[in-house]
């Protein structure tokens, strides 16, 4: 269910900024005729700010990285004894 949700989500955000904002933008003359371009008259891109994943990203390799190296030494041992 959350990764049908996630999916989804991403889904609906791509097709925003790629299949409506994009050709809003390159071909303006086709939603000319449409009424919603007078209640919308300036569409944004939807997008998240890059500076949270760039701060966390260090410290969840290293998170990654110590569990993957915890793990293997328990596998390690079991197969060991």
């Amino acid at each position: 269910p959350q990764v049908t949700a996630v999916t989804a989500v991403a889904a609906i955000v791509t097709f925003w900024n790629v299949g409506i904002l994009g050709t809003a933008i390159s071909h303006p003359e086709i939603f000319a005729d449409y009424e919603l371009m007078e209640y919308f008259p300036t569409l944004h891109a939807i997008a998240l700010p890059t500076v949270p994943f760039t701060l966390s990203s260090p410290a969840l390799g290293l998170l990654l990285v110590f569990r993957t190296n915890a793990s293997y030494a328990r596998w390690m041992e079991g197969r060991n004894s």
